[in-house]
């Protein structure tokens, strides 16, 4: 003879089951995007860091190159000084070697004229 089917509380247990496993795997699911949503968030921060890093360190850089500029800008400016200043004093010199030279022959004319 055929065995008796199962009782109505027995055919309840497969669709639980079912049921539970259903929300389990939902569960799951939906921790696994939050974990890989949370995991994509930090590492747009830690590349928004590390772009930050980099940039300050460009603009160190830059202002590094920058300073280099200005201290050879300067001793070139100062050189520029220097050279107008001498050039000043040749100029002054030669000046007074021409007159020297001038009242020198004036003198000279001066003498023999006599």
């Amino acid at each position: 003879p055929p065995p008796p089917p199962p009782p109505p509380a027995m055919m309840m247990i497969p669709t639980f089951a079912n049921a539970r496993n259903r929300a389990l795997d939902e569960a799951i699911a939906e921790h696994a995007e939050q974990v890989l949503k949370r995991e994509k968030d930090a590492c747009r921060h830690a590349n928004r860091a590390y772009l930050m890093k980099q940039h300050q360190k460009d603009v160190g850089k830059a202002l590094g190159r920058l300073e280099i500029h200005l201290q050879e800008y300067s001793r070139l400016k100062e050189n520029e000084k220097e050279r107008l200043a001498n050039a000043r004093l040749e100029k002054v010199r030669t000046e007074r070697e021409r007159k020297k030279r001038e009242s020198a022959i004036e003198e000279e004319k001066v003498r023999t004229e006599r």
